[in-house]
């Protein structure tokens, strides 16, 4: 989102679709679509957005910080400001929030009812194996053989993490 530009606003406004650059990922650009309901979330803070566009060009980026507005904010104060929002809304919730909260909800909803090879896809990893960390449940030790045979893991790995499992599982029944 650090590369979001005026554009892609009134992009997504008028067309419902845009095409932003991305920071990290092989594929340099990502189509965003927008629901009907995201459509009319969007609509009705457009005052907002407009506020947040004032004084600013077309190919201007959307999150700057006041004083330059002809970069994008850095990652680091990005991510500075919203969790100084997001740790007043915990209050709100009851949940910790922090700024990879959303991603982590969204790749975790999506491992739900998408097969793990679209998803590693649509997120932009490229180990499966850091994808599998969202993964919510319980798995069978002989689930997590396979898994881990399959991912080629030698014999000592292989021990050391099943016996790991074994003794999660055996501590959290123990109480």
């Amino acid at each position: 989102m650090l590369k979001f530009q005026i554009k892609h606003v009134q992009e997504l406004l008028d067309k419902v679709i845009t095409i932003i650059p991305l920071i990290k990922r092989t594929n340099k650009r990502h189509t965003i679509v927008l629901s009907d309901k995201s459509r009319q979330w969007l609509n009705i803070y457009s005052t907002n957005f407009t506020l947040l566009m004032f004084d600013k060009e077309r190919d201007s980026f959307f999150f700057t910080t006041q004083n330059r507005l002809d970069k994008p904010i850095n990652r680091s104060s990005f991510d500075h400001e919203l969790n100084q929002i997001l740790t007043k809304a915990e209050y709100m919730f009851s949940k910790h929030l922090r700024t990879h909260t959303f991603r982590a909800s969204i790749i975790t909803d999506f491992l739900k009812s998408t097969p793990t090879d679209v998803v590693k896809e649509i997120v932009g990893h490229k180990d499966i194996g850091t994808l599998l960390q969202y993964k919510r449940g319980n798995i069978e030790k002989i689930e997590t053989k396979s898994v881990l045979k399959k991912l080629d893991l030698d014999r000592s790995r292989l021990y050391f993490i099943t016996k790991l499992h074994n003794f999660i599982k055996n501590t959290l029944y123990s109480f």
